[in-house]
């Protein structure tokens, strides 16, 4: 053991506690670190950052913000890989229950300020200028472990954002991928999706309370993607991301704050 050499680092000047280090800077690293690690370590660091907190805490919420995906098929016919969630292995006395807001958009609404193609017969422009629902399908829906459920379809209105979820037992099925999946759409479709939302819960009553799960796992935020996140394609991460007529990438859309909650 060398304290001479231990002695020395008490000289050293971590660059975010510098006097001089930009205080918006400070507040943002500060809240991309866990909540307990922040109450319980960083404020008694010193009286700056412990009169940091409330800042810190708005900018938490700022940077957790759910980001909006957008699902586009230019083509016809159903494929693979067409979908957007987890592969998380989760204990089988555990239930999962996912949720996320949903809605079918336009092309001319996909496409806001693109050129119309002038050589599209008048039942393309007229489909393009119509929100497609799907009608229900073997592999469209929420899907749990293999488990199906897209009874939400009947609820979904154009251009209108809906609130689905589904609740199922964890069971390892399906590569123990946790989805919102688009693979048996025949047509050419645009939905949207925000707030993408898994939860790990010990019994399917528990999803109709307001009990804290066990775990919750945001698939994309504005501070990134849940560690766990595929899209289009087994294992595969990062956005924009494209598979065959499909590709899923960020747009500048959100629910209304005063969106109502059904399901």
């Amino acid at each position: 053991f060398d304290e001479s050499k231990s002695m020395s680092y008490q000289h050293l000047k971590f660059p975010i506690h510098d006097l001089d280090f930009p205080e918006d800077l400070v507040i943002r690293i500060l809240a991309y670190l866990p909540t307990n690690e922040y109450l319980n370590t960083c404020k008694l660091v010193c009286k700056k950052w412990d009169a940091l907190r409330h800042n810190v805490a708005i900018m938490r919420k700022q940077i957790a913000t759910p980001r909006c995906m957008q699902y586009r098929k230019s083509g016809v016919g159903a494929q693979a890989w067409q979908w957007s969630g987890w592969r998380m292995a989760i204990p089988n006395h555990l239930w999962m229950k996912v949720s996320c807001w949903v809605k079918f958009v336009s092309v001319n609404d996909a496409d806001a300020g693109g050129d119309d193609d002038d050589d599209d017969d008048d039942d393309d422009k007229q489909t393009q200028k119509q929100a497609y629902i799907p009608p229900p399908s073997g592999n469209f829906g929420l899907k749990l472990h293999g488990r199906l459920d897209n009874s939400w379809v009947k609820d979904c209105r154009p251009n209108t954002w809906t609130h689905i979820s589904s609740v199922a037992r964890a069971t390892g099925g399906d590569g123990n991928h946790i989805l919102l999946i688009f693979d048996s759409i025949r047509e050419k479709v645009v939905v949207r999706f925000a707030d993408l939302r898994l939860q790990i819960i010990d019994s399917p009553e528990k999803a109709k309370t307001k009990t804290p799960p066990i775990n919750e796992y945001v698939a994309f935020t504005n501070s990134g993607m849940s560690k766990d996140y595929v899209a289009m394609g087994i294992d595969r991460k990062g956005i924009p991301a494209a598979s065959g007529y499909g590709s899923m990438a960020f747009v500048s859309d959100y629910p209304p704050q005063n969106a109502s909650k059904k399901h």
